[in-house]
């Protein structure tokens, strides 16, 4: 219609003016109230919900803590000893560690504590770890003085974390109140605390706290329009966090009017100024919210539409009066800049629009400007994407924790080194770390991984002897190298550089290494292939523990994949609470009387019942044995615990394997875990088979004498099936010998029992006890009391049976015997 882009400048500005006045001003009159207010009010939700989420995290996480101090007391106490003084500090002694770290976790503030009834001995006992040096560092505070506890609550509320915590007998949340440390310095505090009690009798106070100043910063960090603000109310709608401004009082009288809810909304005046709360009820009872008043909600709109409709009337007014001077100054900017854009390259930095049209302040100035800033936005954006692109390269060829090339890297590596000389006989070896899940548990994943570094920087040195490193996945690596020496002297070197002592810290770890090794071409000329073969190789010698390095062969794969499948669920087991524990009885043949009893594992895997002899050896040479053991002495003890409650005792006899035998394991275990149940070494007896006393080396023989010296009873089981001399055996201090089945099985078909008539008077000679397993009828029971043998077990007595029938056994026992 007009041909001239100065009589379209200036239609096209007069008719967008009017359009843009008449559509604004109409959406603005109809709608602009409501969208400010309901803005208004979902900026007061938002902000609301997130301040609930910062309170709401730091209320679970105090809630952690109590639970976990109040389940440590469950696990732990004997109530029956809550008035010995000597046995309460053992507990505090074996809480302390417990309690240090329940405290150095708990991010809030850094506390945590017990603080045992005085009036349980007259005396104080507490744990109170805290961070009182703002280092993040927790530190033990000095004892509260008895007189604390004694001269009642203060009216400064103090002392509300103790006796609150006693009268309301529920989890607690104090008002706010200061605590000084032991360094002297004072911190505002809100504690979460709760009474502890043993058949209505005040055993303990158990608490954390949240550093007051936390408490405002979750209320007070977000902005709430220009009037508004957040409060906090405990749960008797007591001010925790409220302005000094004289208006709580109206706001209570409009608060209790309001049906108590979850979410509550509702409206108040005070001097006729009408004000909006959002509230909401935290889960401690606590109640957050946020208010503002009325004018909040439409000041910014009436602001926002005088300078819409101000901008609207001048643009109308510019576009009629100055149409004619923008249309030439706009044109020959524009072409200049089109032209520009066409012979210029952005992305290579080369636009150079002029500065006079830079230095311009209207739009083509704004134009220019950003195409500048693009221009080297997008350099600077191609420069981000190399370099993420080249760390991406990166993890996608190394190891992100070792910086080794990983397996996939490791393949195109020796592939082509295989490419250049194919004629070149290779290894290819697999390097696992021993026991390294039990170091895993023993040290924390941060120490294991740094464990993986030192050992990576070891193997980085091989590179100058031409090996092709990389790490695999966990704690295994591997390598490649031509085949220049023998395997074993190569092993040697290996195991010599990489096994040994290592300092992570503070912590000394000593380590050993299994290696499987395959070759290049004899096994395969396919990388994928030699790595799975030094695989079956690596987990041949692991398994069978013939050495610690194998290499493989067809007869190594031979070791089948249930077995391995059996392993992987065998380290599973614990976790999914698949393995069980039955005891069969042991009967005094002379009384009738059940006398003792062998625990027994059983694994039901998958509901599948997995008979003993299948998975134990698996478990033996895989080193599983040993969470296996420890789970047994566990809840053994936990069995003897239940039954000296009952009145009831009597000795549980446990088997034992030869890799339990050291100082870390068994000894460690029974020397800590039976005292604090009240339990005694006599209660206990260990079962060595003969072999394992045998073949123990010097380590085992020593911790087996220091058991029994400590009142262990030792049980030599399998008696009379190894190969041992009465000489050797006489060597070894034991209470008791086993008589196995395999002596008394066939009597009185095939065999005249003169054997174990013969250990039976052997067992006397050496004056040590004598039980005798597999009893199955009443000939060879009567035969072996005859030869002087009382205690036996067996079927013919009573099956395996689970733990709470054997726990019948004996009350009806006991309640016969009362009788």
């Amino acid at each position: 219609m007009f041909n001239s882009i100065h009589k379209q400048i200036l239609s096209t500005l007069i008719l967008v003016s009017l359009l843009n006045i008449l559509f604004l001003g109409t959406i603005t009159l109809v709608y602009g109230n409501n969208a400010l207010r309901e803005s208004t009010v979902t900026s007061a939700r938002f902000a609301r919900e997130a301040m609930v989420q910062t309170l709401e995290k730091d209320i679970t996480s105090a809630d952690k803590i109590i639970s976990s101090l109040t389940s440590l007391i469950d696990d732990e106490l004997d109530p029956t000893r809550i008035h010995d003084p000597d046995y309460l500090q053992f507990l505090m002694d074996s809480w302390d560690s417990h309690v240090k770290r329940l405290a150095q976790n708990h991010l809030l503030s850094h506390t945590a504590y017990i603080y045992l009834n005085p009036e349980l001995t007259g005396r104080v006992f507490d744990i109170f770890y805290a961070d009182q040096n703002g280092d993040a560092l927790v530190e033990r505070q000095s004892n509260i003085p008895l007189s604390y506890f004694r001269e009642g609550p203060l009216p400064t509320d103090a002392k509300q974390w103790w006796f609150e915590a006693i009268d309301k007998n529920t989890s607690n949340w104090t008002r706010p109140y200061s605590w000084t440390f032991d360094n002297g310095k004072a911190i505002e505090v809100v504690s979460l605390t709760k009474a502890y009690h043993i058949d209505g009798t005040l055993f303990a106070v158990v608490g954390t706290e949240i550093t007051y100043e936390n408490v405002k910063r979750a209320t007070t960090e977000m902005r709430l329009l220009d009037n508004g603000y957040a409060f906090l109310l405990n749960g008797e709608r007591e001010p925790l966090i409220y302005p000094d401004d004289g208006t709580y009082a109206y706001f209570k009288a409009a608060f209790d009017e309001v049906v108590p809810a979850e979410l509550s909304e509702f409206n108040y005046k005070i001097k006729n100024q009408k004000k909006h709360a959002f509230t909401q009820t935290l889960g401690n009872g606590w109640i957050l919210g946020v208010q503002f008043t009325s004018k909040d909600f439409f000041t910014p709109g009436r602001q926002y539409i005088l300078i819409i409709a101000g901008t609207m009337f001048l643009s109308l007014i510019q576009s009629i009066l100055f149409a004619h001077f923008m249309s030439r100054y706009l044109s020959k900017p524009l072409l200049d800049i089109s032209s520009l854009l066409q012979n210029s390259s952005p992305v290579s930095g080369d636009l150079s629009i002029p500065k006079t049209i830079i230095a311009r302040q209207d739009e083509i100035g704004i134009v220019a400007k950003s195409l500048v800033i693009m221009s080297e936005d997008i350099k600077s954006h191609i420069k981000i994407i190399n370099r993420q692109s080249s760390n991406l390269q990166f993890l996608k060829q190394f190891d992100e924790l070792t910086g080794l090339p990983n397996e996939t890297h490791f393949k195109k590596i020796v592939a082509n080194s295989i490419l250049a000389s194919p004629e070149t006989q290779r290894f290819i070896i697999i390097i696992n770390i021993d026991g390294f899940r039990l170091l895993n548990g023993l040290f924390g994943v941060h120490v294991c991984n740094q464990l993986l570094t030192s050992v990576a920087e070891r193997l980085e040195s091989l590179k100058k002897e031409n090996y092709q490193i990389s790490r695999l996945s966990g704690d295994e690596f591997i390598l490649c190298h031509q085949a220049l020496q023998p395997v074993p002297l190569i092993v040697s070197h290996l195991q010599s550089m990489l096994g040994g002592v290592y300092h992570i810290g503070d912590e000394t770890i000593h380590i050993s290494v299994s290696i499987g090794i395959s070759t290049y071409p004899a096994h395969s000329e396919d990388i994928s292939q030699l790595i799975k073969f030094a695989t079956i190789a690596l987990n041949h010698c692991k398994v069978n523990k013939e050495s610690d390095w194998s290499v493989y062969a067809p007869s190594v794969a031979d070791l089948s994949s249930e077995q391995f499948q059996m392993l992987r669920e065998l380290k599973e087991a614990i976790l999914k609470d698949e393995f069980i524990l039955n005891i069969q009885p042991q009967f005094n043949v002379n009384t009738g009387k059940i006398v003792g009893g062998e625990v027994l594992l059983r694994w039901f895997n998958k509901n599948q019942y997995v008979p003993p002899n299948i998975f134990i050896p698996l478990s033996e040479e895989s080193k599983q044995i040993l969470p296996i053991g420890e789970f047994v002495l566990k809840e053994t003890i936990k069995i003897q615990r239940d039954l000296k409650s009952k009145g009831i005792h009597i000795r549980l006899a446990v088997n034992i394997s030869v890799q339990q035998l050291t100082w870390q394991q068994i000894y460690h275990q029974l020397k800590y875990a039976m005292s604090p149940f009240g339990l005694r070494p006599e209660d206990l007896s260990l079962e060595i088979t003969e072999s394992t006393l045998l073949h123990a080396n010097q380590e085992a023989r020593e911790v087996l004498h220091a058991l029994r010296q400590d009142g262990f009873r030792i049980e030599v089981d399998d008696f009379g099936t190894g190969y041992s001399s009465l000489s050797y055996i006489k060597k070894f201090d034991f209470d008791t010998l086993k008589l196995d089945r395999m002596f008394i099985k066939d009597y009185p078909h095939s065999d005249d029992g003169a054997i174990a008539s013969m250990i039976v008077t052997l067992a006397n000679k050496l004056k040590v006890n004598l039980i005798a397993e597999g009893m199955e009828n009443v000939d060879q029971v009567n035969f072996l009391k005859e030869s002087g043998c009382e205690i036996m077990q067996g079927y013919y007595f009573s099956r395996p049976l689970e733990v709470k029938e054997f726990v019948r056994l004996l009350e009806e026992q006991a309640r016969d015997a009362s009788d």
